[in-house]
């Protein structure tokens, strides 16, 4: 024999609350390339992680939307922020996002191989839960943090 009463609707506002979509309060800071954790040190109320790429990463800049004048050849080495790409009728321009040397220049990319593994420093609030230690290996998306 069935209660009355509804029954039914009774747990639909404990789903509902399930189901919710919250934004989280804070991000989670996520691995952006396959690194080695080579540092984590607390400063004051910052946590500092030291990440190391595991090998050289090989950039690729696309100068094809715009008609551009390509500043670089094949072998020559870039500095980090140098100008490799000018635009010809425009202001646009195409800057290095690390040091590295030319391996391929065309009408449409240049491609950049790292000259040493790339470094990155994340600052995360002392009292974050850390997912990671010092010397692990992480791949690309993984999550370091809540």
């Amino acid at each position: 024999m069935a209660k009355e009463g509804g029954d039914i609707t009774a747990g639909l506002s404990r789903v509902e609350e399930l189901f919710e979509a919250r934004n989280p309060k804070y991000l989670a800071e996520i691995a952006p390339f396959e690194a080695k954790i080579t540092s984590i040190e607390k400063e004051g109320g910052e946590v500092k992680i030291t990440l190391e790429a595991l090998g050289k990463q090989m950039r690729e800049y696309y100068t094809g939307e715009v008609e551009m004048n390509i500043l670089v050849k094949k072998s020559d080495t870039v500095e980090m922020k140098q100008i490799i790409a000018k635009g010809k009728e425009s202001k646009q321009k195409i800057q290095t996002l690390q040091a590295g040397r030319v391996v391929k220049v065309t009408d449409d990319v240049i491609v950049i191989e790292d000259l040493a593994p790339e470094v990155v420093e994340y600052i995360a609030p002392a009292g974050r839960n850390l997912l990671i230690g010092e010397g692990d290996t992480v791949k690309i998306g993984q999550k370091m943090t809540e």
